[in-house]
């Protein structure tokens, strides 16, 4: 099985600090079955892909958010060409990950414009790159972490 490390992966367009690194992709290929030495949220924009994840099969379409944790085994398969945003990230003590019930959340219409804004604004500021932009994009992931939960 693959460990991938918190590392650039192929990608569109990436940003990154110490902490986090936020990958837009594009493709219609599959992941075979691997984990990471970190976490990652992976919001689904356009296209349809089926995720497993600790062998259980998930359908993903546009607005839905998956949670993995580094002791997570997870897959995909291309249904269609996807568009996604990957962000890898460090362990947030103040919001434990492993608590979280399920993997999946297929987000409504007004948590999709905030994911979506929260996205764009933590990219914007991890390209800046100084310490005040590292702490917004922090904020951002925690917020879109609460959009999870």
């Amino acid at each position: 099985m693959l460990t991938y490390l918190f590392e650039r992966m192929r990608t569109i367009s990436y940003a990154s600090n110490a902490n986090t690194l936020l990958i837009r992709d594009k493709r219609g290929t599959c992941e075979p079955l691997h984990r990471h030495n970190y976490n990652e949220m992976i919001y689904i924009y356009e296209g349809e892909v089926v995720h497993s994840i600790n062998n259980v099969s998930y359908n993903l379409v546009p607005g839905s958010l998956v949670l993995l944790t580094p002791n997570d085994v997870h897959s995909f398969i291309s249904v269609d060409v996807f568009s996604a945003v990957n962000i890898c990230f460090t362990d947030r003590a103040n919001m434990p990950i492993s608590s979280f019930e399920t993997p999946v959340a297929i987000l409504n219409e007004q948590c999709r414009i905030e994911m979506e804004t929260l996205l764009y604004l933590a990219e914007q500021e991890l390209n800046l790159g100084d310490a005040v932009s590292d702490s917004i994009a922090e904020y951002c992931i925690n917020w879109m972490l609460l959009l999870f939960r």
